[in-house]
C-alpha cells in the first residue's frame, strides 16, 4: 500500500546530511554537515535556509554535536540524508536502522518528525540535476564531500518533495526553492 502523497509541508523542516567524526579506533579525518532549513509559506510556497559545516582532524565532536543543536527547534520536522553505500541495514520491521555514529548527533527534543533517506547515488545525482546543484561523487574523499555536503542536503529535500509531495505542491516548492537559489547566487556575487 502506497503513503499518500502530501498536500502542505511541515512548519518548519531541517534536512540534515552528515559526514561524522571518525570512530575513537579510526584515524583522525575531516568530518562536518550541512543543512537545508525549509519554512513553509502560504500557498505552497516556503522560504529557504542553508548552512554548512566542517571540522578538522582531531576536532572534538561534541562541537558538532553543540553546533547542530543551534539549527533545530523543539517541533522542527528532521529529514537525514545517508548515502546508500554507507548504510543500508533495516530492522525486522522493514525500517531504516541508522548509524550510531549519526544517531547522537542529531539533537532529540520536543515533539519533533525525524525521517531518515538512505537515497542510492544515482537518485542523488538525479535529484541534484533537478536541484541545479552538485553532489560529490559515489566515493568521495572527506574533504570532497565537506565541500558539497549542502548541496547533498538540497538534492535529498528534492528527492523527498518528488517521493512525497503532490505534484501541484511539488511544483510551488520548486519555484520556491529555484528563486532562493537565484538569489543566493545574487548575494555571493555581489
Amino acid at each position: 500500500m502506497r503513503t499518500p502523497l502530501l498536500r502542505d509541508i511541515p512548519e518548519r523542516m531541517v534536512v540534515l546530511s552528515i559526514l561524522p567524526p571518525p570512530a575513537a579506533n579510526k584515524p583522525p579525518r575531516p568530518f562536518g554537515w550541512g543543512s537545508l532549513t525549509v519554512t513553509a509559506g502560504r500557498r505552497g510556497h516556503a522560504s529557504f535556509s542553508s548552512l554548512s559545516h566542517g571540522y578538522a582532524a582531531r576536532y572534538p565532536a561534541n562541537r558538532m554535536r553543540r553546533d547542530l543543536a543551534r539549527v533545530f527547534r523543539p517541533d522542527d520536522a528532521a529529514l537525514i540524508y545517508l548515502p546508500v553505500p554507507i548504510f543500508n541495514h533495516y530492522d525486522r520491521a522493514g525500517r531504516l536502522i541508522w548509524p550510531r555514529d549519526h544517531e547522537h548527533m542529531v539533537p532529540k527534543a520536543g515533539s519533533r518528525n525525524m525521517s531518515v533517506v538512505a537515497i542510492p547515488h544515482f537518485a542523488i545525482t538525479d535529484a541534484a540535476a533537478a536541484a541545479q546543484v552538485i553532489v560529490p561523487p559515489e566515493f568521495p574523499t572527506p574533504l570532497s564531500r565537506l565541500l558539497r555536503i549542502g548541496a547533498e542536503a538540497q538534492a535529498a529535500w528534492v528527492y523527498w518533495i518528488y517521493s512525497c509531495c503532490t505534484p501541484r505542491l511539488r511544483r510551488d516548492l520548486l519555484a520556491s526553492f529555484a528563486a532562493w537559489q537565484t538569489l543566493e547566487r545574487v548575494k555571493r556575487a555581489a
